[in-house]
């Protein structure tokens, strides 16, 4: 073992934390795992079901239920149980509590990285394993060195410099919309959004260079629930692994030219020089960037075409955030967007009722406690965070749309500790959520201030998984120019 500062001297341990063997034999630095252990199967004393025909008949009905399959399991053998999906033996969790726990991972036993390696593997850019810095590849002290690389451009001083581009592009496209006719919302999202991400986080501006990079990063994200991952009998699994190389190869090229001209956005940063970002080579800034271009638009996407149902599904919310848009001053500041309250409480509401990411996965590194069972070295645990804010126990009627849920008058989502996650918890909590709350706001801002909107047909959605979760359907509008 190499690390010594993090491995007592017996070699059995990582800050005191029993490891499991065959994870220290295959982990030469317990925070940057070197490869992929074989996942242990969930134990037979928690209740629920296991094997292959469980495992393909999960896989069909998840695709079809989404999170409500596992909420039907969880009713069946308790917010701690034993499942398949498809290949995966895992351990189910929707105790906000345990949840809570696993996430805060206070006494370290839970590996982030080994669960995202394992559910994408196969999809990684292919570099050393020693040289990782995807912020969700990494735990322990080597993520953290990670995010506090990355988080300077997500402060409050970085995202008011972002807010004339991002105002920029929301009005450019928005503006584009006819002035009495259809939007399919779903797809103007993902083009609006893709454009900002590639000129804010690259500095790109041609809109066909941004269109390829909405294209990789569907095709990654669509790659992800494959059960073949071979190239040759998935097309799905194909268009995924070419998607991670057309990225790689994006970047690869701006790499010199961003050096040399230097820029504003992201990458720019990153590219000024090794000193400045840690001793950062070309494979680590590509793998790092990697891994926020994945979540920095597809994310935020799927949450604001949810909110877009909901605000036609419920007018009376235009109404509200109509007027609370029209406060703003011309030349709003980003404490003026962060004080919008009512569109803030929309925004979440959202999020609780079609919760984007909505699984949050680990591996435990040894015996590691969940509720009332001892899960061995190696498991695989999903925690179902999205579940939480369909519980009963947690919120009043949480099948309704009621924003003012989460108003400072009731403050709901601070009932419980852990009952409302949607960017996470603990330190992988979303780097960006920030971003992506700024973003909500201002699009919405602009979008009803100049446009009524409702449904092109109505219909009752419902929460899909593919594999990031949002409203169902197409979300066609009806719009109308004020």
């Amino acid at each position: 073992m190499s690390d010594a500062g993090n491995v007592e001297n017996d070699g059995k341990s990582i800050k005191g934390i029993a490891v499991d063997p065959e994870v220290l034999s295959i982990i030469k630095n317990p925070d940057r795992p070197e490869a992929f252990p074989s996942i242990a199967k969930a134990p037979n004393n928690i209740p629920g079901v296991s094997g292959f025909i469980a495992g393909m008949k999960s896989l069909f009905a998840y695709k079809r239920e989404g999170l409500q399959f596992f909420a039907n399991q969880a009713s069946i053998y308790g917010k701690v149980f034993r499942s398949q999906l498809g290949p995966y033996s895992i351990v189910g969790v929707t105790d906000h509590e345990v949840i809570s726990q696993i996430l805060k991972n206070g006494d370290r036993c839970w590996s982030t990285a080994l669960a995202v390696e394992r559910v994408t593997r196969g999809l990684s850019f292919d570099i050393d394993l020693k040289k990782k810095s995807r912020l969700m590849s990494l735990d322990f002290d080597a993520h953290r060195r990670m995010r506090n690389l990355v988080q300077p451009a997500f402060s409050d001083r970085a995202l008011a410099s972002y807010l004339t581009v991002i105002h920029h592009e929301f009005v450019h496209n928005i503006e584009a919309w006819p002035r009495d006719g259809a939007v399919s919302f779903r797809v103007e999202a993902r083009k609006i959004f893709s454009q900002l991400a590639a000129r804010l986080f690259f500095g790109i501006g041609d809109p066909k260079e941004a269109a390829r990079l909405e294209g990789a990063t569907r095709d990654y994200w669509g790659a992800i629930p494959v059960v073949l991952k071979n190239r040759h009998l998935s097309e799905r699994w194909k268009r995924g692994v070419d998607g991670v190389a057309t990225l790689s190869s994006i970047m690869y090229d701006l790499i010199p030219k961003r050096r040399d001209e230097g820029g504003v956005d992201l990458f720019s940063q990153l590219c000024k020089s090794r000193d400045d970002t840690g001793g950062l080579d070309d494979d680590q800034l590509v793998d790092l960037m990697l891994n926020i271009i994945f979540a920095a638009f597809d994310t935020t996407t799927m949450g604001i075409t949810s909110m877009a149902y909901l605000l036609a599904k419920y007018p009376h919310w235009q109404e509200v955030l109509r007027a609370e848009a029209m406060r703003l001053p011309e030349q709003a500041t980003l404490a003026d967007f962060n004080g919008m309250e009512r569109t803030t409480q929309v925004w979440k509401e959202t999020l609780r009722m079609f919760p984007v990411s909505a699984i949050t996965p680990r591996v435990s590194l040894g015996e590691c406690q969940v509720g009332s069972y001892v899960a061995p070295p190696r498991t695989l645990v999903f925690n179902f965070t999205g579940l939480l804010g369909q519980d009963p126990d947690l919120w009043d009627h949480p099948q309704r749309f009621d924003p003012e849920r989460f108003s400072s008058a009731r403050a709901e989502h601070q009932r419980h500790r852990g009952q409302y996650l949607p960017f996470g918890h603990g330190v992988h909590t979303c780097v960006g959520a920030a971003l992506a709350n700024l973003e909500a706001r201002v699009f919405w801002s602009i979008v009803l201030t100049r446009y009524r909107f409702s449904l092109a047909k109505d219909y009752d959605a419902v929460h899909c998984m593919s594999p990031l979760g949002s409203v169902s359907g197409e979300v066609a509008l009806k719009v109308e120019r004020l």
